[in-house]
């Protein structure tokens, strides 16, 4: 059956479902004649008219619903009908729209006809409306409520309420226009508002205030804009250039004003031409100015902005400046009602601007006439004339200014009378009243006993009744006047005196220094004049002492004494007038050596040149005091005296330096060239003009450098590049060098070197050129090569004839010694003794000796020639090795042996283990008689050397055969039981040789040795 249901805001609204409109059933009878059927059969009859008449009106009714249906569907309100969507658990999860009328269809999706929409798919709807949705129909309340669809731009209003059938439906109507509207009038009252709060706080601004006031409206305009920086420029009084006044920026942010003091108007005329055009410019970017507007692309530049606001600022029509709201890190939101607010603020900006400019104008001429008045160089004061019954009676004070009262000798009281100046203004009072009664001005001099001081007076009647006085103090004016007079007198002593310094040289120092000495005495009234000058570092000082009585100037050198550290601080600006001070003994000793009367009576100057000093002492008989003009004197003579000193001795040294230096240069053995940049010659020394076949300077200077030495190609360009290079070259001799050496040619060695100075430019002499003749060390170096491999030639010979000597003697005197063995043996079996047994005792021992020595001296050869199998060993191994294999020996003589630890090296094992075989023998064997042996092998590290020491007490070894006994067959004891050859030690050197160490001994006669060998660690 159709659903029907009623609202108050609506006649009557019907949902069909699945109904159909028009559904009619047909019934179909059987009935057999019987009242029971026919009563049946009425009963059914009458119950199908019912509901004949029944779906009759319900059909009416609804075509009436359907005509306003479609009527609400054709219109330009909203309307939805929703339909839940549950889960199994009967929970809404969803809501589709099962109707909905094409302005809806429209205002949601843009397509009038949309058969369902589910909720879901349009996420900010189902945000706003899903809570009430669920509401409506769950708990069947009814909500009214606005809807601002933020992705559409759309504000709704809608009335939602549920349905019989439990569905919901939404109607109502597209506020959006009114919303804006209100919007906008809201943004309008709240634009006017903020102008306002601007305007209030610019009316507040004063003249201590006002940068502070105009710095937080710059924050206001900016936050409320959304950039992040605020600038305002005002044109500046030419009106050709604009300049930043303030600025308000967030952290970072902030420019240098200075950066934008003026800037011409010229320079961004594109600016100015739209402001005065449009009143605003937006640019977003660098990019929206073409490259053509050079001056604003650098102006935008400068400013470091992302994006730039510019409004105009006008009066009376013309452009007076402009804000510029700046983004630094990110684009702000722009619009258009931004720019009325900018527009206004500026304006009131400017306005504040110059109200503030024109009260400080106001505020400048007041305080510059206050100041002017006050700071008059002459003292103002103005009186008041005050008559009695018509008879003058006197002048009483009504204003006057500072430097009025300093004149003063007592305090200026407003009404005082005449005479606060001085008493004797009493008696100038007949000038004043001439100036006063007949309107003249008076000018006169007066001189002051009370306050000794000259006054110059200007007395003048501004109007009647009024007297006006200017006092101007001409004391200094006066005295200096006097002063000048006595000055003239000591300059032109004073210029004779600086003119004779200046001509002061090495030639005439005697002379100009006795001149200048006669003319401080004459003007100061001194007796004696001395000067000591010392030079940097010198251990003695020369002495000038000038007496003025008898004209006479000596010159003497003595050591230097060092000023009492206690007399340094007395001076004041390097002078010290001697009478004013109290002296010590040690201070009177050092002056006594320049005042030959009372140290007292003198004056002195003194100035330090770098380590150096020169002092200058003027000194009289008599205590009488020293003039006022004698101390500036000294000082003036002296301090252009020290430096024409200072000079004369540098020319001196310099003088001397030279000739020493030249003298240098021409004893060098090389030969020597001074080049200027475009190598040319500017001198040379004597070996460079013999190396070049040369006879004067004069001839060669001037040339060219390649005209007497050829240079290579790659050479002459680190030449010209200015680098130091260097080469051989070969150069012709002359004829009659080449007769006199029997060579055509001779080989050069040449060094190239720039020079340059501190600043790495290039000097005047640009090169130095050393030249050396190695024609001969090449030919020694020849020879020295073809000796060398003569010597390496006999070496390998020497070393082939040592061994095959040895190796090939080794037989025959073991064939000896075996005869003399059997020999031996049948003369014991003969029983035969007396000298035949002893001649042939001493022929075994001999041979045994010769086989000994052939053995050593192979060993020595093999030491010598044979290649180092270089390997870490540790040599404490190496010696208890050594050790053992002499077990024999050192039982025999109950000798006792300790290693302490030895470090592990890299070196030949074999031969370093014969070094401790035979230092070890030789300190067990070579021992004192009844004495048991001690040998100690230890190891020192000393400046990354190791040092390994064998220690014995045996007999000791003499000073003078400590070097020979590493000789080859050189033995320390001669007699016959004394057991070697003399090969031991010499091969010990040898090994120690070969690994770039070196071997010694240290002993005493009698208390045994140390022998120390050494290798690099």
């Amino acid at each position: 059956m159709p659903h029907l249901f009623w609202h108050k805001n609506l006649d009557f609204c019907l949902n069909f479902g699945d109904f159909p409109n028009n559904c009619f059933g047909v019934l179909g009878l059987s009935f057999e004649e019987d009242w029971l059927l026919v009563s049946a059969i009425a009963g059914i009859m009458l119950l199908a008219g019912y509901f004949t008449a029944l779906f009759y009106f319900r059909s009416k009714i609804n075509n009436k619903h359907r005509t306003y249906l479609e009527a609400v569907k054709k219109s330009d309100n909203i309307f939805i009908l929703w339909r839940p969507v549950r889960n199994h658990l009967g929970i809404i999860e969803d809501f589709k729209v099962s109707d909905l009328n094409k302005f809806t269809s429209k205002l949601l999706t843009g397509e009038e006809d949309i058969a369902e929409l589910p909720l879901g798919e349009h996420n900010e709807l189902r945000e706003l409306i899903f809570e009430s949705l669920v509401e409506t129909v769950e708990n069947k309340r009814e909500f009214k409520s606005s809807y601002r669809l933020e992705n559409l731009n759309k504000f709704l209003r809608l009335c939602t309420f549920k349905t019989q059938d439990g569905a919901a439906v939404s109607i109502g109507s597209d506020q959006t226009e009114a919303f804006n509207a209100k919007r906008e009038k809201l943004k309008d009252v709240k634009q006017i508002e903020f102008i306002c709060e601007l305007s209030q706080m610019l009316a507040a601004a004063g003249t201590e205030n006002y940068r502070e006031v105009i710095r937080s409206v710059l924050r206001k305009i900016t936050e409320y804009a959304g950039f992040e920086r605020g600038m305002l420029f005002l044109i500046d009084k030419s009106g050709d250039s604009f300049s930043a006044e303030y600025q308000w920026a967030v952290e970072k942010a902030e420019v240098e004003l200075d950066d934008f003091s003026s800037i011409p108007a010229q320079s961004i005329p594109m600016f100015v031409e739209v402001l005065k055009e449009k009143g605003s410019i937006f640019i977003s970017s660098l990019d929206d100015i073409s490259e053509e507007s050079g001056g604003e692309r650098t102006f935008l530049k400068k400013k470091l902005a992302e994006s730039s606001l510019f409004t105009g600022i006008f009066e009376n029509e013309e452009l007076t400046g402009f804000i510029t709201l700046d983004s630094i890190n990110y684009p702000p939101k722009f619009n258009q009602n931004l720019l009325r607010v900018l527009r206004v603020t500026g304006e009131v900006l400017n306005n504040t601007v110059k109200r503030i400019s024109a009260t400080f104008r106001q505020f400048s001429e007041e305080n510059r006439f206050k100041k002017l008045f006050q700071n008059m160089p002459s003292g103002f004061a103005l009186y008041r004339t005050e008559y009695n019954d018509g008879e003058f009676e006197d002048f009483y004070l009504i204003e006057a200014n500072q430097q009025f009262e300093n004149l003063c000798i007592k305090p200026a009281y407003r009404d005082s009378r005449i005479g606060v100046l001085c008493p004797e203004e009493r008696d100038w009072i007949d000038n004043y009243r001439v100036a006063a009664e007949e309107g003249s001005k008076i000018f006169f001099e007066a001189f002051s006993e009370t306050s000794d001081r000259y006054f110059e007076i200007t007395a003048a009647s501004p109007e009647e009744g009024f007297l006006a006085t200017i006092v101007s103090d001409r004391t200094e004016k006066v005295r200096s006047k006097k002063e000048l007079e006595m000055r003239i007198d000591f300059e032109k002593s004073l210029s004779d005196s600086l003119e004779n310094i200046a001509k002061l040289n090495n030639d005439n120092i005697d002379y100009m220094l006795k001149d200048l000495f006669r003319s401080l005495c004459s003007y100061t009234g001194a007796d004696r004049c001395t000067l000591e000058y010392r030079k940097s570092d010198e251990l003695f000082s020369d002495i000038y002492s000038y007496e003025h009585v008898h004209g006479q100037l000596t010159l003497s050198s003595t050591n230097f004494v060092e000023m009492p550290e206690s007399l340094t601080p007395k001076f004041e600006d390097n002078i010290l007038n001697l009478q004013n001070v109290s002296l010590n003994d040690q201070e009177r000793e050092y002056l006594n050596k320049f005042c030959e009367t009372k140290p007292e009576n003198s004056i002195c100057f003194r100035s330090f040149v770098g380590s150096g000093v020169c002092s200058v002492f003027l000194s009289k008989n008599d205590s009488s005091d020293w003039g006022e003009n004698c101390e500036s004197m000294l000082k003036i003579c002296s301090e252009p005296l020290v430096n024409a000193l200072v000079r004369i001795y540098a020319e001196n040294s310099i003088k001397e330096n030279e000739e020493f230096f030249r003298e240098i240069f021409e004893q060098a053995p090389a030969g020597i060239l001074m080049l200027n940049f475009d190598r040319e010659i500017l001198s040379v020394n004597r070996n460079c003009l013999s190396i070049l076949e040369v006879k004067n300077e004069s001839e060669i200077t001037g040339d060219f450098f390649e005209k007497y030495i050829a240079i290579p190609e790659d050479r002459l360009e680190d030449i010209r590049n200015h680098k130091a290079t260097d080469f051989i070259t070969k150069t012709q001799h002359s004829e009659e060098a080449a007769e006199s050496s029997g060579q055509s040619e001779k080989t050069l060695k040449v060094r190239v070197t720039p020079q340059k100075n501190a600043s790495e430019s290039i000097l005047k002499r640009a090169y130095i050129v050393i030249i050396d003749d190695i024609t001969e060390s090449i030919k020694d170096r020849e020879k020295i090569e073809q000796a060398n491999i003569e010597l390496r030639q006999t070496n390998e010979d020497l070393k082939q004839f040592a061994y095959v000597t040895s190796h090939d003697l080794q037989e025959p005197v073991r064939t000896i010694t075996c005869y003399l063995d059997l020999l031996d043996s049948e003369l014991e079996e003969k029983d035969v003794n007396g000298e035949a047994k002893e001649y042939l005792k001493f022929a075994r021992n001999g041979s045994l000796k010769i086989y000994s020595v052939i053995n050593d001296l192979l060993q020595f050869s093999k030491a010598g020639f044979k290649d180092l199998n270089l390997e870490q060993a540790n040599l404490k191994e190496l010696a208890e090795e050594a050790a053992g294999d002499l077990k024999g020996l050192i039982d025999e003589t109950e000798a006792e042996i300790s290693i302490d630890d030895l470090p592990t090296l890299k070196c030949d094992r074999l031969q370093i283990y014969r070094v401790f075989m035979n230092l070890i023998s030789n300190a067990v064997r070579f021992n004192k008689a009844g004495q048991k042996p001690k040998v100690e092998i230890y190891a020192e590290s000393i400046d990354g050397i190791w040092r390994i020491c064998v220690k014995d007490n045996g007999i000791g070894i003499e000073e003078s055969m400590r070097k020979e006994i590493f000789t080859i067959f050189k033995r320390l004891h001669e007699k016959p039981e004394a057991r070697g050859t003399g090969v031991g030690l010499a091969i010990c050197k040898k090994i120690i040789d070969r690994h770039r160490g070196a071997i010694w001994v240290e002993s005493e006669l009698g208390k045994g040795s140390t022998f120390c060998f050494t290798f690099p660690s």
